[in-house]
């Protein structure tokens, strides 16, 4: 895109003046962009996706912004960019993610987004869905590089990704008026946004507003690129399509980069799938279809032989003192050990764990709660009054530091730790209470610490562990039981709590019978109190009785 000289050289002069300028952070305009040129670039791709107004080149050239606002609107920009962390500079990684292919549909401000469960969702909605239970559309042209029936095939398939989902059916028309009306056009294509040309845009929609406006819902695809079918070349026109109706439909962009709705085009995938932030959201404005699942459930390994003994392996006998979802596994801590599983039932570790020490050097015993922080991987762990920061598994010096540090509201002995850290968000849980805190203000969000049985219905407190598993679900460990708490319900699935043990690392199911699924008295076996000793280091009296009369049982029946 070329840039206005007079443009250029205005920009050029408040870049070097707002050296001497800085915001609250502590950076300059010129620290935050790098070059004039990253400026203006810059502010052309925040206009077009909607982060800014188109007044913000004479706000800035004005010198009318706090550096540190513009960091903001650019942290918030780059959530959307794919590898990209949001680091609020526009550096080489940033304007090269800036210039990849993408939607035209600009991005969610993150101003009122909505939570759920007390947590930003990563989709969004951009405000209305359709009442009718069937949707028409028809397909007008086709680009010159592929013949109609090409285009209609692969656009049929593409609604077929959304219609598996949601009770809703979709029916092509040939003629008339349809309710998504889809065409390929070039620049100035007859609606208020042009393209661009090839390799930036590849398409735009417009929701379902429930304006009356004949546009709603419909598709266009930019001709200037050169779309393909069933082929890793050129841009999949199929892809491109199933993301535009999501935005017929209904949804706005995610922060998921692995998400069909990411704004960016991620290349050709022979055997799609749509992943699971894009069914929760379709699923949010429109229902499931019968006979699909909302979410993907835990499954768990069955147990083949039953354990009728006391000599039970170490892992069954455990009541965690922390439980944390870290790179992409679960970790359970113990005293000095550690048990690790990545599919329900096939731990990674033995029945008696690891040494703590051994993967996490000098990481004292006891920890209490841990998380992968999101914007950089790295791993914090808590113990008391302080925490320690781990670059996978090599500890950052200057470590331990007090969790005030971290911020003065947060209280010392945290009993757990979850992050949906694509929102900058961590929960720490201690005592009933949950305090919410974000990552980049570096603080307790207003408001909190929020009552647990407020922020998520269902779930105890004296909490031993907290995690989002990679179904998206939350999960919170309490002694030996575990609770899937739903977002969408805002309250705990049916049938838990279940074991944790049992459900996780494959012990024997029958040895927590008393339980049950609809008997709510799950401290029987010890689970723990809300004064953060959960009194699992032995098996309780109740559970070895418990084990002794099934074994006397067991002789009875077998003389």
């Amino acid at each position: 895109m070329a840039v206005d000289r007079l443009s250029y050289l205005l920009l050029s002069v408040i870049v070097s003046m707002s050296a001497v300028c800085r915001g609250t952070q502590g950076k300059t305009i010129q620290e935050i962009v790098g070059s004039p040129q990253n400026l203006q670039n810059g502010l052309d791709y925040l206009k077009k996706y909607s982060y800014v107004g188109d007044k913000m080149d004479e706000t800035v050239v004005n010198n009318m912004i706090d550096p540190s606002e513009f960091e903001a609107i650019i942290r918030n920009m780059q959530l959307y960019l794919p590898d990209v962390d949001p680091t609020g500079i526009l550096d080489d990684k940033t304007m090269a993610a800036m210039a990849m292919p993408r939607c035209g549909v600009p991005d969610p401000s993150g101003e009122g987004d909505e939570t759920i469960g007390g947590r930003l969702r990563r989709f969004s909605h951009s405000g209305g869905r359709w009442e009718e239970r069937t949707i028409t559309y028809r397909v007008l042209n086709a680009p010159p590089e592929l013949n109609y029936d090409a285009v209609r095939e692969a656009i049929r398939r593409a609604y077929n990704v959304w219609q598996t989902f949601i009770p809703r059916d979709f029916e092509e028309v040939s003629s008339g008026q349809a309710d998504i009306m889809m065409k390929f056009g070039e620049y100035h294509h007859g609606d208020p946004y042009p393209f661009d040309g090839p390799s930036g845009t590849l398409a735009h929609a417009f929701g379902p507003f429930g304006y009356g406006d004949p546009i709603e819902g419909d598709v266009h695809f930019d001709d200037s690129e050169t779309f393909s079918v069933r082929t890793f070349d050129d841009i999949n026109l199929f892809l491109v399509a199933a993301h535009e109706i999501g935005h017929s439909l209904g949804l706005g962009h995610s922060q998921d980069s692995t998400a069909l709705m990411a704004p960016f085009y991620s290349g050709y995938q022979p055997n799609f799938e749509l992943p699971y932030d894009d069914i929760l959201g379709i699923q949010t404005l429109y229902g499931s279809r019968p006979d699909t699942p909302r979410e993907k459930p835990v499954t768990v390994k069955p147990v083949t032989q039953a354990m009728q003994t006391t000599e039970l392996p170490l892992v069954c006998q455990m009541s965690f003192d922390c439980v944390a979802y870290i790179r992409g596994d679960i970790f359970a801590f113990k005293e000095d050990r550690f048990w690790r599983v990545r599919e329900p039932g096939k731990p990674l570790t033995p029945a008696d764990g690891y040494k703590t020490n051994e993967l996490f050097k000098g990481l004292p015993s006891g920890i209490q709660a841990a998380y992968e922080r999101y914007y950089d991987q790295r791993i914090l762990f808590f113990k008391g009054m302080e925490y320690w920061v781990y670059d996978g598994i090599v500890p950052l010096p200057g470590y331990p530091k007090l969790i005030a540090n971290l911020s003065s509201d947060l209280p010392g002995n945290l009993q757990a730790a979850a992050t949906w850290g694509e929102y900058n968000k961590v929960h720490f849980f201690k005592r009933g209470r949950v305090y919410r805190y974000d990552e980049f203000e570096k603080k307790v969000d207003e408001g909190y610490p929020y009552p647990i049985d407020s922020a998520f219905p269902g779930v105890p407190k004296g909490l031993d562990g907290a995690f989002r598993y990679n179904d998206k679900m939350a999960y919170f460990v309490k002694g030996k039981y575990f609770f899937r708490y739903n977002d969408i319900t805002k309250k705990v699935d049916e049938g838990y709590p279940r074991p944790f043990v049992a459900d996780f690392f494959g012990c024997n199911p029958n040895l927590y019978i008393f339980n049950g699924v609809n008997n709510t008295d799950y401290d029987y076996f010890g689970m723990g109190n809300d004064n953060g000793n959960n009194g699992g280091s032995v098996l309780s009296i109740n559970f070895i009785f418990h084990i002794l009369l099934m074994f006397i049982t067991s002789l009875a029946v077998s003389s």
